[in-house]
């Protein structure tokens, strides 16, 4: 299951983005939702490592015979 991104999350890190593009006016949608997708996508990576963390392959299943 994804957490939940905050909005100040977001916010921070447009704000970074924004800066490192040379601070360029009218343009704040475009780093909230590059911010936005950016934070989704680590998210869902860390999932996926997550979930793969937490299985086990099926030779180490436990018998029940």
């Amino acid at each position: 299951m994804t957490k939940a991104i905050q909005e100040q999350e977001i916010r921070e890190l447009a704000y970074a983005l924004w800066q490192e593009a040379g601070s360029p006016e009218g343009r704040e949608d475009e780093f909230w939702t590059q911010a936005e997708e950016t934070l989704t996508s680590e998210r869902a990576a860390s999932d996926i490592d997550k979930a793969g963390e937490e299985s086990f392959p099926a030779s180490d299943a436990v018998n029940h015979m």
